[in-house]
């Protein structure tokens, strides 16, 4: 019995281990050729290839292919990745412990730090630079974003630029013209106009390789320019040293206007006892950004002071000159008045031990100044890169493009700016190229911004710690239907080893690539009506995404080339979520890196009102607006900046409630604007109200500003066709464009792209390239205003959504003045617009009672409600306001005739009817016709005699126009319609 007893058990014992043997024979012989994963985002793959396989210590190791580093991982979805492959294993392997390796990663390493929960923190890809002064700070500035970009440093860019081709001889856009505009200005116009402007709200110094003045005046005073250096004066101490900035009004081959000429140097101490001051008179009232040069020297400065002295006051500014020296730097974006004269004041007031240093001052973007010509002999021989050898400098130039600098690729801004040639110039050994020297000098110029500081201790350069860097470009590509191409992130993290210079790991990049990328796609789909396309995250050698020192990340942000993402694209609305994301990336991403808490800056705030009081004074008071999608972005104070008359806005004031009294004086128009305050920074300024109070008071007025529309151009989609009609509806930019390039002229789907002077379907005229675009400047309100007070009105005013909700007294005032502008009936992405809401409709009713005088005018306040049938405002404006529709479209010109004044001589008034920088243009007018016998004509289109305006005398008096009152060319044709009006 004990025999067979021990003979079953080795019978079972030797099944269990031949049992046991088949099956991992079985396991070894298995190898998963694919893997089958459908990522969240879309991607290229769903279906990716095993190179390799392991099974050790309980552990299934899969290597698979490298797209699969471009999903962005979070822990769940690596969880899902994981059942995915579980789910195509014979039943065995899921008792493993399953690895996934892909770019020589585990798929837990592509979680960006600040989204791991369970997975541990990775302190390699962390790097905290130390503590330094700032390049430059505004000291006037009434607060301090403690939690935003304070001490920071961002290297930004807007995509390509207009640019010199060697090879067609002729400059042109490195991209072709399509649906009205090229994405070399249109990244420009999602930068300059939002994104640069949140990031200094956040407290950054940003630094960006074009020109960011839109401004093409340019006005340099230097020490070294015979013809400017009169505007100059400084006491005698100041020392004059070589090499330093000197203006060259056409730049050729190699040259560098900072090494051309001097500067100047005193020592410091802690009471000033030198100065020096430039005098700053610009040709043309505007704003003009302000920037400085200087040369960092051994023992420089770390607290230059400067006072710029401007439109709008006094603004102070303390320069670490130890950083930065040999190039612009930007101070801020202040208003100038024509023919006056303004400074800037350094002293040499500092620590004792030090020096401080002077250059050149320059006010205004300018216009491009880089010289090409081309003969065969230089492009064969490569001599003095370029383009220009010694003999051919003697021949006569072609002169540079007569653009405007903020449209020029940055190659041409940073040889202006004194980047050196070798970093700038034939970069690329096998061609002469400014395209290729375009693309190598904006990420080369990161390296030398930075070079010297703790980021890159190792290279020569100008000691900027650049915490990060980011390059705004769209992409390319078509998708049928109304699909979206979306949202891609580049990133590289394999080069010069996977470490950065100051010693922290490439994967930071991947890292702020997904941040910034996630937050984009996030607020686009929480904000619009649309499943927003992300796609992948790239991890490939793009000459912007390898060179820079810094994480860095290329976002491309929808594809210029399809009609779908282009609707989005010429949106405001839209410009200003995807700027606000980029903005909230890099907050994110860098709070992450330094274990710093964060706060996003508000939202700007909304129910203006501006009441002047009987005490000579005017109270304030808005609402705040809170941001569903940012917990941390609530406002906890308010800055309130004032313009006296025509002058520029001052530093502003701090106040920790929604409203505020501030005192006036009589006879001078006061302006304001509010921003939304936290300590992630300041919100964009609210719409600009004014307030007057006359000497010798004629009549009270309220100014009511319902002109709130900001839209994209009309567009329009059928099965063969679609485009922007861009001639029926251009649209209302925020406040500017800078995109336009001319109406689209190819309309069918079907034809091909040809070249980027054809682009086929999208095709577009040039006629506006490069030209600034007046839209909704939101400060209408003190076009109104000053008319008024020329004719001896004092005023209030307020925002549509203000006045109704306060709901004010109108007791004691004599005119309702109501801004319509080019405000119609029209829906975007979010909002709905119309012209006479319900509760505007009540307050002007409601002041009827009052026999009060009620003036409107706007470009459709009678073709818009005629065209949509809406009977309760037919009636409203029948009934009430006392006119109706004649004719839509009524003049092409705009030009009107007085018909009503007592003069024997008539008097024209004429609108701004094409695109420019001043007011937005007119695109149509409205002729009317009265609705009761107690009504007349006052003005006539001189191209029809069909009425401009009419004027209603009953209990109550109403005048109507219909075309937009601000829009009037100039200050004396408003002021003298106005007393037509106010006298009526």
């Amino acid at each position: 019995m004990m025999q067979a007893y021990f003979r079953w058990h080795y019978i079972i014992l030797f099944v269990s281990c031949w049992i046991f043997s088949t099956s991992m024979l079985a396991q070894a012989k298995f190898k998963l050729q694919t893997i089958r994963y459908t990522p969240e985002i879309t991607a290229k793959k769903t279906i990716y290839s095993v190179s390799k396989q392991t099974l050790k210590n309980n552990t299934l190791t899969l290597w698979v292919e490298n797209d699969v580093a471009n999903i962005p991982f979070r822990e769940e979805s690596i969880q899902a990745f994981y059942d995915s492959v579980y789910a195509q294993l014979p039943a065995t392997y899921r008792e493993y412990q399953l690895e996934i390796i892909c770019n020589n990663r585990t798929l837990d390493e592509l979680v960006p730090n600040a989204y791991r929960k369970t997975i541990a923190i990775d302190d390699a890809r962390k790097f905290t630079p130390p503590h330094i002064t700032p390049v430059v700070q505004n000291v006037s500035k009434p607060y301090t974003p403690t939690q935003g970009l304070l001490h920071r440093h961002i290297a930004l860019w807007n995509s390509h630029g207009w640019y010199y081709s060697a090879i067609t001889d002729k400059w042109d856009w490195q991209r072709g013209r399509l649906f009205g505009t090229v994405e070399d200005m249109l990244t420009t116009a999602i930068v300059l106009p939002y994104v640069l402007p949140m990031l200094e709200n956040a407290g950054a110094n940003v630094f960006i390789p074009r020109e960011r003045d839109t401004q093409t005046n340019e006005v340099i005073i230097d020490n070294d320019d015979d013809a400017t250096s009169a505007s100059i004066t400084h006491t005698t101490s100041w020392e004059k040293k070589e090499n330093g900035f000197k203006n060259k009004k056409l730049l050729q081959g190699r040259d560098n206007p900072f090494t051309m000429g001097s500067f100047l140097q005193t020592p410091t101490y802690e009471e000033a006892t030198d100065s020096i001051e430039w005098k700053i008179k610009v040709p043309e009232n505007g704003m003009y950004y302000v920037s400085i040069a200087y040369k960092s020297v051994s023992n420089s400065t770390e607290s230059a002071r400067y006072s710029l002295h401007h439109a709008g006051g006094t603004t102070r500014f303390s320069v670490n000159q130890q950083l930065g020296g040999g190039t612009w730097i930007y101070l801020g974006n202040y208003y100038f008045i024509a023919n006056k004269l303004y400074s800037l004041v350094l002293t040499n007031s500092g620590k004792e031990g030090y020096v401080v240093t002077a250059d050149v001052v320059r006010v205004g973007g300018g216009m491009g100044n880089i010289d090409r010509q081309t003969t065969e002999s230089i492009v064969e021989k490569k001599l003095f890169p370029p383009f220009i050898d010694e003999d051919a400098i003697s021949q006569p130039p072609l002169i540079s493009t007569p653009r405007a600098r903020f449209t020029e690729a940055a190659r041409y801004y940073l040889q202006w700016a004194g980047m050196p040639d070798s970093i700038l110039i034939n970069q690329r050994k096998d061609v002469i190229s400014d395209y290729q020297d375009d693309i190598f000098g904006r990420a080369n110029w990161v390296n030398y911004l930075m070079g010297g500081s703790a980021m890159y201790p190792s290279y020569k350069g100008l000691g900027i710690p650049i915490d990060a860097c980011i390059a705004l470009h769209t992409d390319a590509g078509k998708m049928s239907g109304d699909s979206i191409v979306g949202t891609l992130g580049i990133a590289m993290t394999t080069d010069d080893k996977g470490m950065y210079p100051a010693n922290f790991s490439r994967i930071a990049a991947r890292d702020f690539t997904d941040m910034v990328q996630t937050e984009l796609v996030h607020d686009i789909r929480a904000t619009f009506p649309v499943n927003w396309t992300r796609r992948e995250i790239w991890d490939k050698s793009y000459i912007e995404a390898r060179i820079p020192k810094t994480p860095t990340t290329i976002i491309e942000l929808l594809s210029h080339q399809n009609f779908n993402d282009m609707r989005y694209a010429h949106c405001p609305e839209f410009r200003f979520v995807t700027a606000r994301a980029i903005y909230k990336g890099i907050v994110k991403f860098l709070a992450s890196q330094y274990n710093q808490p964060y706060t996003i800056q508000p939202l700007p705030i909304t129910h203006f009102v501006a009441e002047v009081l009987q005490d000579d004074s005017v109270h304030l008071s808005w609402r705040k607006t809170t941001d569903p999608l940012e917990p941390t972005a609530n406002p906890d104070g308010y800055i309130v900046y004032t313009r006296k008359n025509d002058g520029g806005f001052d530093n502003g004031i701090v106040s920790k409630t929604e409203s505020i009294t501030l005192p006036i004086e009589k006879g001078t128009i006061y302006s304001y604007k509010i921003a939304a305050l936290n300590n992630g920074g300041e919100s964009f300024a609210s719409e600009i109200l004014s307030v007057y109070k006359a000497e010798i008071e004629k009549g009270k007025a309220w100014v009511v500003n319902a002109f709130d529309r900001v839209a994209a151009p009309s567009s329009f989609e059928t099965d063969s066709t679609a485009g922007f009609t861009h001639a029926t509806d251009r649209g209302v930019p925020y406040l500017y464009d800078l995109s336009f390039t001319g109406n689209q002229i190819e309309y069918n789907k079907s034809v091909p792209f040809y070249d980027n002077d054809y682009t086929g379907f999208g095709a577009s005229q040039a006629n506006y390239d490069g030209q600034v675009i007046a839209g909704n400047t939101f400060d209408n309100c003190y076009i109104h205003g000053r008319a008024l007070a020329a004719n001896n009105y004092s005023f209030s005013s307020a925002s549509r959504d203000g006045i109704t909700v306060l709901s004010p007294s109108f007791t004691g005032y004599d005119v309702l003045a109501i801004i319509l502008g080019n405000q119609k009936t029209s829906k975007t992405f979010t909002r709905t617009f119309t012209v006479y809401p319900t509760d505007l409709q009540t307050l002007i009713t409601n002041y009827s009672k009052q026999n009060g005088k009620i003036i409107i005018s706007g470009s459709h306040i009678a073709s818009d409600i005629t065209r949509k049938k809406d009977k309760s405002e037919m009636q409203f404006a029948q009934n009430i306001l006392k006119y109706k529709l004649r004719m839509p479209q009524a003049s092409v010109n705009a030009t009107m005739v007085d018909v009503f004044s007592s003069k024997k001589r008539q008097r024209e008034y004429s609108c701004f009817t094409q695109p420019n920088p001043y007011q937005y243009a007119v695109q149509q007018v409205d002729a009317i016709q009265p609705t009761d016998k107690n009504s007349s004509v006052l003005l006539r289109y001189t191209e029809n005699n069909t009425a401009a305006a009419i004027g209603y005398k009953g209990k109550y008096k109403t005048i109507v126009c219909g075309f937009p009152f601000e829009t009037l060319t100039s200050t004396e044709q408003q002021n003298e319609l106005m007393r037509l009006f106010v006298n009526y």
